[in-house]
């Protein structure tokens, strides 16, 4: 909030530096509406993003967390959230485990062109799903520092589970292990599995696990194709239809045209008016002079 009232507070004492112009004062008010949507938006998406089970408590010795965060939000380009998303990580001191960037193809539709070339247009969404890894002291810090890349968030889930039970009950089968004897049973293979299982269990204690599902909006992509040569020409009826829909493209263009040309159409109109008013004037006064 403080951000946002010194920005208003500079502006504000813009406008008055600039008030005899009203052109500066719109540009400006226009600068501040703008300014103030997105620091808003910024800490919203702070706001809602944080989350008490994503920070560490120093001072709880007794429970172990293994913390994890979902989220699927939109972006506004993913690739360039991509990049800033696996900054963030890196300064973080984690690591990006998964990364599939892709794009969706929505739709696809196709206009005959001429015998040789088709109009292709493609409806396709960008979207990548990313799997991070960062300490379990920084899960908040990085999730923070995520939001900013937030256009539209639909939903966030953010876990903390105790396994503390569970790490116990590995170091009471790795000691009964080894207190008893080797040759009953298979005593050594479960103290094995329970050794094995508390060191995975460590590593996602000290590494919080975060998924996202990042997207942006549906792009369009306009392609122009050759045909091969296996494809067959097109019949009468595709050809009428193309030349059809050439004509009326011509017609539209015309009437666009004449559209944007009203002006001078008028101003001809007007012109032509007064000139023929003028012109029967004349004409009158000549004959009246020889009658």
């Amino acid at each position: 909030m403080k951000t946002i009232q010194t920005i208003i507070l500079a502006t504000a004492v813009a406008i008055i530096m600039f008030g005899s112009c009203s052109g500066s004062q719109e540009v400006i008010r226009q600068k501040l509406e703008s300014a103030e949507a997105e620091i808003l938006r910024e800490e919203a998406a702070k706001s809602y993003i944080s989350s008490s089970a994503a920070r560490n408590n120093p001072n709880d010795t007794v429970h172990k967390f293994v913390r994890t965060a979902n989220l699927r939000f939109k972006v506004k380009d993913v690739i360039e959230s991509t990049y800033d998303i696996e900054n963030i990580v890196n300064d973080q001191g984690g690591f990006v485990s998964y990364t599939n960037l892709t794009s969706r193809l929505d739709s696809k539709s196709s206009a005959y062109m001429s015998s040789d070339s088709t109009f292709v247009i493609a409806y396709y969404t960008v979207m990548n799903t990313l799997e991070l890894k960062v300490p379990d002291t920084c899960l908040d810090a990085t999730l923070t520092e995520i939001s900013r890349n937030i256009d539209f968030l639909d939903h966030r889930i953010i876990k903390a589970e105790d396994v503390s039970l569970q790490l116990f009950e590995n170091e009471l089968t790795q000691q009964r292990a080894a207190q008893g004897d080797d040759r009953r049973g298979n005593r050594r293979e479960q103290a094995d599995r329970a050794r094995v299982e508390n060191l995975s269990l460590e590593e996602r204690i000290a590494f919080s696990t975060i998924v996202l599902a990042i997207y942006q909006d549906q792009s369009v992509r306009h392609e122009i194709v050759a045909n091969n040569r296996d494809i067959p020409k097109a019949g009468l009826g595709d050809k009428m239809l193309a030349a059809l829909e050439t004509g009326w493209n011509m017609l539209e263009g015309i009437a666009l045209f004449l559209v944007r040309m009203w002006a001078l159409i008028l101003l001809a109109v007007i012109v032509y008016f007064i000139y023929g008013r003028g012109r029967n004037k004349w004409c009158r006064g000549g004959q009246k002079q020889n009658g």
